[in-house]
Order: structure tokens, then sequence, then C-alpha cells
């Protein structure tokens, strides 16, 4: 395997060998940990994909959602507004 590294990314390697041992060690820590972050992020948009679209409510509510809340509270605690 070949790669291009800059001097930053050089010396990102050099830590993450001193830490794991190797150069194969610390290639295959630093695929595990991207591939991790990855597919975390990846299952994290397919649950908040499904979640668009299924409540129910104003329209509006993100960018009117204290006066909705307020007026929540207000019918709550019996106060006139």
């Amino acid at each position: 395997m070949n790669a291009r590294l800059d001097r930053g990314y050089a010396a990102k390697l050099k830590v993450l060998v001193e830490r794991r041992g190797s150069v194969t060690e610390a290639l295959k820590y630093a695929i595990d940990v991207g591939y991790r972050e990855a597919t975390t992020a990846q299952a994290t948009r397919r649950i908040l994909d499904g979640l668009v679209g299924a409540f129910e409510g104003p329209e509006d509510l993100s960018t009117n959602y204290k006066e909705y809340l307020s007026e929540s509270l207000a019918r709550k605690h019996g106060l006139g507004r």
C-alpha cells in the first residue's frame, strides 16, 4: 500500500504507530474507527429519515414552537392569554 501524506498526516500516523506498534496495526485501527463512524452515521440517517413526516402538527412548528408551547402551557395551567 502506498500513500502520500503531508506532514500533518505523517505526524498523526506516527502517533498511531507508536500507540499501536506498527504501521499495519495503526492502519487497521484507523480503518476500523472510520468504518464504525461511517456506518453509525448511515444508521442514524436511516432512523431519522424514517421519522420525517411521522408526526402531526402545525407546518410552522419548527419556527413558532415558543408560541405553541406558551399556548399549551397557558391552557394546561388555566392561564388566560
